[in-house]
């Protein structure tokens, strides 16, 4: 039996994972809108393929926003805020809420990159591993 590999491209900005928020005496995710924005993508291109469920292997880049000083200073390589673990957590859950993979915790190993692009977005990619 082959092992499945799918490629997914979302063309939106990268979004960093926040904190859970306090209203009251209750926590909030303020960020569920933008999870099932982002899950809508990935079941668009996921189609009807059965969710990912044993171990994977998940190679990921991110294409963050140039600004005036990457520009100037011809940077490629994305050093400065968002963190990449917290971009990385945001796509994770988003990629649980549309259930393309079962739970991340079955995610054993992750190559992760960040860089300035011309057009902000993520390309990722989920492997099924041994």
């Amino acid at each position: 039996m082959s092992k499945r590999s799918i490629t997914y491209t979302i063309e939106r900005a990268p979004q960093p994972w926040t904190r859970a928020r306090m209203c009251g005496r209750r926590f909030y995710d303020g960020q569920t809108s933008e999870k099932y924005a982002y899950g809508l993508l990935m079941q668009q291109q996921h189609g009807h393929n059965p969710p990912f469920e044993g171990p994977l292997a998940l190679e990921v880049t991110f294409y963050l926003p140039t600004t005036r000083n990457s520009v100037q200073k011809k940077l490629t390589h994305h050093s400065n805020t968002p963190d990449l673990d917290n971009l990385l957590k945001f796509l994770l859950d988003a990629a649980s809420t549309a259930e393309i993979i079962s739970d991340d915790r079955i995610i054993s190993h992750i190559t992760a990159r960040k860089f300035y692009g011309a057009k902000a977005m993520t390309v990722f990619t989920f492997s099924e591993v041994e």
